[in-house]
């Protein structure tokens, strides 16, 4: 019965002609996605298409690839395992309703031998002169609160990068390398992870090498490149657009100065804010232990790039600090919270001391201007800064005081009358502490906290322990990840939270995890 409906359905794809296209990308009016399928719950698939139409949504246990004349590409396998879950091209289901909205609900079996199991999913529906294919996604089975590895790891290690979500839902990871956050080790390289095949790809690399620089996904999809360092410290002030359609770099416009560990922020409108950061992270020498000249280089300026423009400009005032290694979020109300940082530092005992910033920022995007805010009550650096279910602020740890070290204390923000004020949240628990870990808004509004480093700065420990915060404020711990990881980043896909990258203390790491949610 398999042979003759894939029979079927190949006759009906010869269509209208249409050159084969990614796997990601939909060939004509029908696409497809799916939730997370945590064993114990529920999942559903979704499809779109044209109203009407028949359609037939089809699965595989491996993907492939197999082109179709005169219309695109079949991604899936075509093992003795395909199954069609549902068969209307060949006359066995009804067409899609009016709204050309089609889901199904899948119940999974709290089963531990199913965890892990992958499936490959396509769909097709009749469209204007054949038959339109949809995009593929993959779906993968897991307890609640587990990892599990990408299928290939990444084309080399990095730590300190950064990972941008493009339009088509694959994970853009860029720059980065091996070092420590004093002493930092560039690359220009890029890649691309492919969440159909789990497996990442080479891209095309920037034109410079960057550490603790930013990248920002844009409202019309490519993806701004800006600032960061070279390997040794030397700073950046240019700036380079990704275009993922052309998998190609451009230069953008160069920044009013070089800025190292700052923040850069997707506005509502489109512009993306950036701030502060250090103008240099180079010593004296590579091993050096005098961090005067990186602390005494941060800055208080921030300045607005304009896609539509291409241009930079200043914002009508300075933050009321200066900052290094600050967090920045935007709030439901439109306006951007920028807290923490170093601000500089002075000599105690003849060993460089940070200051930290006293205070914190409130961005006004319609008059480009920052209001000064009550800071939190224990100041911080590499902290995680994240807007919860209840629509307020949260952030967890990072390092302070006058030897750096890892806090495990959670501060919330709450927006009020044009200003806000900070209330103490609950301690990470059993006295647990951590700086550059991430933090992940899911979609019940709670928040993923992973990984990170423990002590003091320039002997920083990797740790691999996890929590989540409710969407309310309640905190609790989580599975720890595989591995000890810090400079790591984390992204929310519909599979679960992808971790990528990282230290372990000692090299870059070039493998990637998928953490499936607790239900």
């Amino acid at each position: 019965m398999k042979s003759t409906r894939s029979v079927l359905l190949v006759a009906a794809l010869l269509a209208a002609p249409t050159l084969a296209q990614p796997a990601l990308t939909p060939q004509g009016n029908c696409t497809i996605d799916a939730t997370t399928a945590i064993l114990g719950g529920s999942s559903t698939l979704n499809l779109q298409g044209p109203a009407g139409a028949p359609f037939s949504v089809a699965f595989d246990s491996a993907p492939g690839v197999l082109p179709v004349p005169g219309l695109g590409t079949i991604w899936l396998g075509y093992t003795p395992a395909l199954t069609f879950l549902v068969d209307g091209l060949a006359g066995l289901a009804p067409p899609l309703p009016a709204s050309g909205q089609f889901s199904l609900s899948v119940n999974w079996p709290a089963s531990p031998a199913l965890d892990g199991t992958l499936f490959f999913l396509q769909a097709g529906a009749a469209d204007t002169g054949g038959v339109a294919l949809s995009n593929a996604i993959s779906v993968q089975t897991g307890l609640p609160d587990s990892y599990h590895g990408t299928l290939g790891p990444m084309t080399g290690g990095r730590a300190f990068h950064r990972t941008v979500p493009l339009d088509n839902g694959a994970l853009f990871v860029i720059g980065g390398g091996a070092g420590a956050f004093l002493a930092p080790a560039a690359t220009d390289t890029c890649e691309r992870y492919d969440p159909y095949h789990r497996t990442f790809v080479a891209d095309t690399p920037m034109s410079t090498p960057r550490t603790l620089h930013r990248a920002t996904g844009l409202a019309d999809g490519r993806v701004l490149a800006s600032g960061g360092s070279l390997t040794l410290g030397a700073g950046l002030a240019s700036t380079e657009l990704y275009d993922p359609t052309t998998q190609s770099w451009t230069p953008g416009p160069t920044m009013s100065g070089n800025r190292i560990a700052h923040t850069a922020t997707l506005l509502d409108d489109g512009r993306v804010l950036l701030c502060g950061g250090a103008a240099t992270f180079m010593l004296s020498s590579p091993t050096s232990t005098n961090y005067m000249p990186i602390f005494s280089s941060a800055q208080a300026t921030a300045e607005i790039f304009d896609p539509a423009t291409g241009t930079l400009t200043p914002t009508a005032n300075d933050m009321s600090s200066a900052r290094i290694g600050a967090a920045a979020v935007k709030l439901p109300s439109g306006k951007v919270l920028i807290t923490g940082g170093v601000r500089g530092g002075f000599s105690l005992f003849g060993i460089a001391t940070p200051l930290y910033a006293q205070s914190e920022d409130l961005f006004d995007p319609v008059t480009n201007t920052f209001t000064t805010v009550i800071g939190m009550s224990q100041p911080r650096f590499g902290h995680t800064l994240n807007v919860r279910g209840d629509g307020k602020a949260v952030a967890v740890g990072g390092a302070g005081g006058a030897l750096v070290v890892s806090l495990g204390s959670i501060e919330v923000f709450t927006e009020s009358g044009g200003s806000g004020f900070w209330t103490a949240g609950p301690n990470l628990p059993n006295s647990a502490s951590t700086a550059l870990h991430t933090g992940v808004t899911l979609d019940d509004g709670s928040i993923y906290l992973a990984g990170g480093a423990i002590g003091a700065l320039g002997s920083f420990s990797p740790i691999n322990n996890c929590w989540r915060m409710s969407a309310t404020g309640a905190l609790t711990s989580l599975s720890n990840l595989p591995g000890p990881i810090q400079a790591h980043t984390a992204h929310l896909t519909p599979a679960g939270v992808v971790v990528i990258g990282g230290s372990d203390g000692n090299l870059s790491l070039n493998s990637a995890q998928i953490w499936t949610p607790t239900l």
